[in-house]
């Protein structure tokens, strides 16, 4: 079982979208594959059709170790443990997360996990800390523009430190550009500056391109290979599934 963690600082740059695909094409494959939904702002849950107003068994539960364990199902091969709007991370223990994951060994190939927004301090648990010291990876999409690109190196130092304070074996397993707009100079030159900053070695190659009927398919409940699986949406987001089944396995 391998868990991974779809985080950034930086709001609005496709987390979860990306967690949804990267997800949906694990389980094409033929993998089991479970989505939690660790933001209380819960758009991963509706992003799959799921309304959390609804009495569902949920995040905040599977912390608690309450009885009912149970997942919804989105897909063949692909579950997911429903957000919470009154999750709040300050509430559990830092390896709470890691504890109830270990339970589900042997029931999933792939558990990923769609982060909010999350700033590493060191100092209060967020969401972001209990996802990083329950996965094995971390993922890390980006918008190609400057604030995005200013503020990952500090991002990712946030999470390097976390890593060896904790002694943790959590890997990064690399930063991908998403919503990408080809037209436009910005993709090309912001990619220039990763490839040749220090994470260039850690950059993908795939990138994801915007594509209006993504938006089309959160509104039908949908994931873009039902949608519309011949698009370049599609396209893309198999093609970052399987670079990244590369990179972790």
């Amino acid at each position: 079982m391998c868990i991974i963690s779809i985080i950034n600082q930086k709001g609005g740059v496709g987390k979860t979208t990306n967690t949804i695909h990267i997800g949906a094409h694990f389980a094409n494959t033929g993998n089991k594959v479970l989505l939690i939904d660790f933001d209380p702002q819960c758009d991963l849950s509706h992003g799959v059709g799921f309304d959390v107003s609804n009495d569902y068994y949920d995040v905040v539960n599977f912390l608690n170790g309450d009885e009912g364990l149970s997942f919804e199902e989105v897909q063949s091969n692909m579950w997911i443990l429903p957000g919470n709007k009154y999750f709040v991370a300050s509430l559990f223990q830092k390896n709470d997360l890691k504890n109830q994951l270990n339970a589900l060994l042997g029931v999933f190939d792939y558990i990923l996990i769609d982060c909010p927004p999350t700033t590493i301090n060191h100092i209060d648990i967020v969401q972001g800390d209990l996802a990083l010291l329950g996965s094995d990876y971390f993922l890390v999409p980006v918008e190609a523009d400057e604030y995005p690109i200013k503020n990952l190196n500090v991002f990712l130092g946030s999470v390097f430190k976390l890593i060896e304070d904790n002694n943790l074996s959590l890997q990064f397993a690399g930063v991908f550009f998403s919503n990408v707009l080809v037209t436009k100079n910005a993709f090309q030159y912001y990619s220039n500056v990763l490839k040749e900053s220090g994470i260039g070695e850690y950059l993908f190659t795939t990138f994801i391109r915007q594509d209006s009927k993504v938006q089309q398919a959160v509104k039908e409940g949908m994931t873009i290979f039902n949608y519309s699986p011949s698009c370049r949406a599609s396209i893309d987001f198999k093609a970052l599934g399987e670079e990244l089944l590369k990179k972790i396995n």
